[in-house]
């Protein structure tokens, strides 16, 4: 054999290299002695000249043992055995495949099918990567029977079924003559018959074991995994480990560290594992995955069964490990199923198996029952349906769309399921009418204050259960409902005992179990109207239910809120109305968030009140004051709309009613986007005198000033002054640079057309409201011009009163409707609605087509293709205004001084 031992790189390690290399190969001199190594002295004593000479021997030994086990290896050069020993290990696999599936078939052959053993194409001799010399021993049919045998000519022959074991002898002497070939033609030894009975040795190290297994189970709560796990450790020949979160505790339930401590302990004993958890996001897979090594293989099981047979079993089901039984169990599957992420071969498993059905649970089952302590399953993803189907829709389609009774508990909740063949669309909800008879108005509630914010809970259930008591008279038949994600919730225990006390009406007043995002998807209880203990930031984040209704209703409610206030003080509330675009809107039919925030009692979080209950009792008592005085307000406001417009709903298709875009578009700056698919809430027809048929729709974001108007006082960052009569706002997308609004705070004034006689007195008073606003700002800056005035057709309800600056410098002017609606005569002048209102008893109205009209200076009147060079221009221009409104006081002015 050549000399294959590796040369150091050192050079002074030279003369030690060819010493060694002499003395490990045994060559022998002329004198047949050993050749002798030079003197020690001249070996060096280099630190790394000493490594490596050792490295060389490790290596010059190991090739010698490998020379010695590969067949003909003596007489083979370096690469060429090295070669050879590759071929010669991939062959003793395919031998001891074959032996394993030969010795599970003899102790099984009266079956059909005596275990699992893939088909030929799957598992077979080419899987392990030999060459075509090595001919296949059996080939096998789709359930792993051997079915036809390969005799030395490559002659097929078939086996009796009534004949077994000449069969299996058959097949031994086959690969029998096979091994004696592959042996005969390496080493060229000649055939004799003793050769017939020899046995191939093959040498394995005692170290050697079959690949352990850690089988991750993935499925919501009633998918059956504890069940699939003990039907296979009943009968399985492999030691097995169930790992099951929910008794891990001795008998109680732990944590996922406690799992993956049993787990390593299991492997470590030589066992493959069953990870009894939902497993159902890649988040909760990871760590298990790690345990996955050299010698364990990480397999996925999906049990992708439908979510109402996982409901159903939960709901049915008693006894259960973890608890989860009963009605909560419906709550718990819909909320995994909605962050559930199906397991892909890129996270780290060899093997991942779904299973759609009961069918497909049990192959599984019987595929991990029949592996043997050395058997191994083929890698790669078996069984998944095509990535665009949608496999779980949840639990909202399986839910009857029918109240739930106060006194119900939520277990018959869950148990209101709909036939499995409901269909997986996408159906809009339409917002809850409060006018029909079928939906009551209703408030569900957090309780503010007792979770983060630690407030007492005896202290907090009787302030709750005072102000309801206070406030339920006031809300006609409207309902306010507590409501707390956890079943043995005690702050809903308190209530609901304290509220018996009373006598207070439980069909009115009552708590609920349930994600207060989806109680109408998940517990059929219908909401128009949600309340989240935010923080003062009003930001999302935080987590609690701050932070699951601001992730539920997407950035439409940020937007919107932005719209009402910047911040919020304690014991105050801010009534927010959702957009249609809204998810909360559309899924769940909630038209309004009440932003509420409490007192703070946590000594670990800044600005807390130390302990004081007295000052806390009080804020909390004015956060729920706030909080429902918002309901109210809100009910009152649309309890009205039915008799003003007619209102339109979604058709039973689910389509979209007609939407409101045109006029959505007007001065709403940034919220563009967010409400241009506002539905139309309503149509308004004016017959009044002339005759004329005029329709108006408010979309939701349309009202906000109305809310303003009529509760100036929980809107203390936005409004700069009011009274009984009047309040004032800056404009939230100024189209100048100083640009106000002066609201009307009557009901039923909605717009200009509105507006009679009676209203004389309140129109002057906004006039000179706003004239006192305009010396405000020329005191500021004498070179102001201001004109007051309104929209002929607002585009957002309560009548209000525009101070406008006449610079129109500002970012939020933006298109041709926006300059033309304060620069033609689309708007009106404040005092020429005062003289028209006291001589006729109305105000004229111009059409909306002066919106499409040219771009024009408001001073020369000369035309301009777009806005940004009619902006260039008016900030030069220094022509004077034109006649017309330099007269009557159109425009206020401060005087020149002499």
């Amino acid at each position: 054999m050549d000399d294959f031992n590796l040369r150091g790189q050192n050079p002074n390690s030279s003369s030690a290299t060819s010493s060694s290399s002499s003395s490990l190969h045994g060559h022998k001199s002329e004198t047949g002695n050993t050749k002798r190594s030079r003197s020690t002295s001249t070996l060096s004593t280099d630190p790394q000249s000493v490594a490596a000479r050792e490295r060389r021997h490790r290596i010059s030994e190991r090739f010698k043992i490998l020379q010695s086990m590969v067949p003909g290896g003596a007489k083979m050069d370096t690469v060429s055995m090295l070669e050879e020993a590759i071929r010669y290990v991939k062959f003793l696999k395919a031998q001891i495949w074959f032996h394993q599936n030969m010795l599970l078939f003899l102790n099984n052959h009266e079956t059909t099918s005596s275990c699992y053993s893939p088909g030929a194409g799957e598992f077979g001799p080419k899987l392990f990567g030999y060459d075509d010399d090595y001919a296949p021993i059996v080939e096998t049919n789709s359930q792993g029977m051997p079915l036809t045998v390969m005799d030395s000519e490559n002659t097929p022959w078939f086996g009796s079924a009534h004949d077994e074991q000449e069969r299996i002898r058959h097949v031994f002497q086959t690969h029998a003559c096979h091994t004696r070939n592959w042996r005969n033609r390496e080493t060229g030894s000649p055939i004799n018959d003793s050769d017939h009975r020899e046995k191939m040795e093959v040498k394995i190290e005692e170290s050697e074991k079959a690949k352990q297994i850690v089988v991750l189970l993935i499925g919501p709560p009633g998918s059956c995994k504890s069940t699939f796990c003990d039907t296979v450790m009943r009968s399985s020949h492999r030691p097995w480990s169930r790992i099951c979160q929910d008794i891990i505790n001795n008998g109680k339930a732990g944590t996922k560290a406690q799992c993956l401590k049993m787990a390593t302990e299991s492997l470590r004993e030589g066992k493959s594992v069953f990870i009894d958890r939902c497993n159902l996001d890649r988040e909760q897979r990871s760590e298990f995955i790690k345990l996955g090594g050299p010698g364990i293989e990480v397999h996925a099981v999906v049990l992708e069964l439908s979510a109402q047979v996982c409901i159903s079993r939960s709901v049915k089901r008693t006894g259960h490990e973890g608890n989860l039984q009963g009605g909560r169990a419906a709550a718990v599957v819909n909320k995994m199923l909605q962050s559930k992420e199906l397991p892909k071969v890129n996270e780290g498993f060899s093997r991942i198996m779904f299973c759609y059905n009961d069918a497909d649970v049990e192959n599984a089952s019987n595929t991990y029952n029949k592996l043997g302590p050395m058997d191994n399953l083929p890698s790669g993803c078996f069984g998944e349906k095509k990535s665009d189907t949608k496999s779980q829709p949840g639990i909202m389609k399986f839910f009857k769309k029918v109240n739930a009774l106060p006194g119900s508990s939520s277990n018959e909740a869950a148990n209101a399921t709909q036939n499995d063949n409901e269909k997986t669309r996408n159906v809009r909800v339409s917002p809850a009418k409060l006018g029909s008879a079928d939906i009551v108005p209703t408030l569900a509630f957090p309780s503010i204050s007792t979770a983060d914010f630690q407030f007492d809970l005896e202290k907090a259930s009787d302030i709750i259960v005072e102000k309801a008591e206070e406030f339920l008279p006031k809300l006609g038949t409207a309902r306010l409902v507590l409501v707390d994600l956890s079943q043995g919730s005690k702050i809903l225990s308190l209530v609901k005992a304290k509220a018996a006390q009373k006598n207070i009406d439980s069909a009115r007043f009552f708590t609920f179990v349930g994600d207060i995002t989806k109680l109408r998807s998940e517990g059929g209880l219908h909401c128009n109207v949600i309340a989240n203990a935010t923080n003062w930031r009003l930001k999302p984040g935080g987590g609690g239910v701050n932070a699951a209704i601001f992730k539920a209703a997407g950035p439409d409610l940020e937007a919107a809120t932005r719209v009402r206030a910047n911040t919020l003080l304690p014991g105050k509330a801010a009534v927010v109305p959702l957009p249609s675009t809204c998810p909360l809107h559309n899924a769940e039919g909630i038209t309004h968030v009440i932003h509420v925030l409490g007192p703070n009692m946590n000594p670990n979080r800044p600005d807390n009140l130390n302990n004081d209950y007295t000052k806390g009792c009080k804020t909390l008592r004015e956060a729920y004051t706030s909080l429902f005085e918002g309901f109210l307000s809100v009910v009152q406001d649309q309890s009205k709309l039915p008799k003003r417009s007619n209102q339109t709903a979604l058709s039973d298709s689910g389509e979209d009613i007609k939407e409101d875009s045109e006029r959505n578009k007007k001065y709403k700056g940034s919220q563009d986007k967010a409400v241009t698919n506002n539905l139309e809430s309503g149509s308004l027809e004016d017959t009044r005198d002339s005759g004329k048929k005029m329709s108006k729709g408010w979309s939701t974001w349309a009202l906000a000033l109305h809310s303003i108007a009529m509760h100036p006082e929980r809107h203390e960052n936005v409004v700069l002054e009011f009274s009984d009569n009047i309040v004032v706002i800056n404009d939230q997308y100024p189209k100048a640079r100083k640009h106000v609004l002066v609201l009307a705070r009557q009901e039923s004034l909605d717009g200009l057309e509105d507006v009679r006689k009676e209203n004389l007195q309140l129109l002057q008073e906004m006039h000179n409201v706003g004239l006192k606003w305009v010396d405000r700002f020329q005191n500021e800056d004498a070179s102001l011009i201001f004109r007051l005035g309104y929209h002929s057709v607002p585009s957002m309800r309560q009548l209000h009163l525009h101070v406008i600056s006449q610079d129109f410098d500002s970012d939020s002017l933006k298109n041709k409707k926006h300059w033309n609606s304060f620069t033609s005569s689309f708007f009106r002048d404040s005092v020429d609605v005062l003289e028209e209102v006291k001589s006729q008893g109305k105000a004229n109205v111009a059409s909306e087509d002066l919106l499409k009209g040219e771009l024009r200076c408001n001073r020369c009147r000369s035309a301009h293709p777009n806005i940004p060079k009619l902006k260039s221009h008016v900030r030069n221009c220094r022509s004077q205004f034109p006649d017309h409104l330099l007269q009557n006081n159109r425009l206020v002015a401060r005087p020149v001084r002499q």
